[in-house]
């Protein structure tokens, strides 16, 4: 892997991609990056200062990116050996949490706010000698994930929905739906805000 220094960020060049890496951004890269779009991490809006980042691609882990995509600083994202983070086109905003066990796949216009936490798995056992469960996400096109969200293990939301800021979804979400509240519900459907 190379790295080319442009005045603030790193180009980070592999067999298969390239990603632009602002600084404040600690990339760490043992598994895949597949772009055919822009990728970019850490991104800060003009005039803003970066908050501390961290991309770890962990051993057999893979970051597909298919368009244009831009996580923004002070996010975390690990990809976990051999699980899969797939990226259609849109944005992550700043100091949130992706955290990839198994796969997860986020579509095409996808727009997810501050502060978002995004789990594929329970991380730890729930009853002694239990394995920790995990299932994948699928994330549709043309969601809007308001800030302060947590996405859980297993859920797939359905295009053109819109989840309300400090919601923590733990059900799928049907299609052109918002929803709101711990646990997320609907609270209506047939929606366009696209």
């Amino acid at each position: 892997m190379m790295f080319r220094y442009v005045k603030d960020v790193r180009l980070v060049k592999s067999l298969f991609s390239k990603a632009i890496v602002f600084r404040k951004t600690r990339f760490t890269n043992k598994g895949t990056i597949m772009s055919s779009g822009r990728l970019i991490l850490g991104k800060v809006y003009k005039g803003e200062k970066p908050f501390l980042s961290s991309v770890l691609i962990k051993k057999g882990g893979k970051l597909i990116c298919k368009n244009n995509f831009s996580i923004y600083s002070g996010c975390r994202v690990t990809i976990e050996d051999s699980a899969v983070l797939m990226l259609g086109s849109g944005y992550v905003n700043y100091d949130a949490k992706i955290n990839c066990f198994n796969k997860i796949s986020i579509g095409e216009r996808v727009m997810i706010g501050e502060n978002v936490v995004i789990r594929d798995s329970d991380n730890h056992e729930i009853e002694r000698n239990s394995k920790p469960s995990t299932a994948p996400i699928v994330i549709e096109d043309d969601v809007w994930i308001g800030a302060n969200c947590t996405i859980l293990k297993g859920v797939r939301i359905g295009r053109g929905s819109v989840i309300a800021a400090g919601s923590v979804v733990i059900d799928d979400v049907l299609e052109h739906s918002l929803v709101a509240g711990v646990p997320a519900k609907i609270k209506k459907e047939s929606i366009n805000w696209i």
